[in-house]
């Protein structure tokens, strides 16, 4: 498993906000778009999820976007996290 330090710093560099929903989900959040980042362990990847806006993420009713294999180690991870919302969320 990846450090959830090492997440969160990712996400708060690129101005992400951190935010514990009423549900306990943990979340980020930039300009009212809510993103998770999970481990699913019967995929054994990590999934970038996101929701449009709070009411949908405390539904969660978060879509998944993106797919990042265990298998590729967690800096490899990290490194095509970074890229991919950089590139595409932002």
């Amino acid at each position: 498993m990846i450090d959830t330090n090492k997440i969160d710093d990712l996400f708060n560099t690129l101005g992400f906000l951190k935010k514990t929903l009423p549900n306990g989900t943990v979340c980020y959040m930039k300009d009212e778009v809510h993103y998770q980042f999970t481990y699913v362990s019967g995929l054994n990847s990590y999934v970038l999820e996101t929701a449009d806006n709070t009411k949908e993420a405390e539904l969660n009713r978060f879509e998944d976007n993106e797919l990042y294999s265990f298998d590729l180690g967690e800096e490899a991870i990290l490194k095509k996290l970074k890229e991919d919302l950089l590139q595409y969320y932002l």
